[in-house]
């Protein structure tokens, strides 16, 4: 009796599976490569470019806007200095008008002059107003009439180099309607000038 024969089992093939045939590299091929190195070369060297434009773009943005800001702080500087001269200016020209005022009101006394004296302190008066407004912000009236009459007793009785008072000044010379409106003015009778005395007993 022979062998049984095995069924089901696949027939192993006596061929072998042929490998894809690689393609030669060709004239085409390579002048594909040359232009594609080229191309991203070219791409390359326009993206730095690029970059560098932009770069020296942001340095000279950066370097006006600093220059821009020192100017600006120069600017503020000058303008600081001069708002400091001026004001320096104004506050010794007022001191120049209050000398002034002084002297006038000093002789005036001592002449027996009272609508000089008068005069005087009116303008005294008007320009305290005139300060009190500028800088009143809340202030009520009572505070602007009590500043500007603080301000109108201390010209009635500002002093000489001497301490001499208008008041003193006028009872030096012997001016009784000049006396009386000074002391109505709320002038002190107290002070003491020249030689200790006070201005009832010059």
């Amino acid at each position: 009796r022979g062998s049984p024969t095995k069924t089901g089992a696949p027939a192993k093939s006596a061929e072998k599976v042929a490998e894809p045939k690689q393609k030669a590299w060709s004239k085409e091929d390579e002048a594909a490569r040359k232009i594609q190195c080229m191309v991203r070369g070219r791409l390359a060297r326009n993206k730095k470019v690029s970059l560098i434009k932009a770069k020296r773009d942001y340095e000279e943005a950066i370097d006006a806007i600093q220059k821009e800001a020192w100017l600006q702080m120069i600017k503020r500087e000058r303008e600081q200095a001069e708002k400091e001269s001026q004001k320096r200016d104004e506050e010794r020209r007022l001191q120049k008008e209050e000398q002034k005022r002084k002297k006038r009101i000093l002789e005036a006394a001592f002449d027996g002059e009272d609508d000089e004296v008068k005069k005087v302190l009116k303008e005294v008066s008007d320009l305290a107003h005139k300060h009190a407004k500028a800088r009143s912000g809340g202030f009520s009236s009572t505070m602007v009439e009590n500043f500007v009459s603080r301000r109108r007793l201390a010209m009635a009785d500002c002093t000489d180099a001497n301490g001499n008072t208008p008041l003193s000044e006028a009872s030096a010379g012997g001016h009784i309607s000049t006396i009386v409106f000074l002391l109505q003015e709320g002038a002190d009778p107290n002070t003491r000038g020249a030689y200790q005395k006070t201005p009832l007993y010059r």
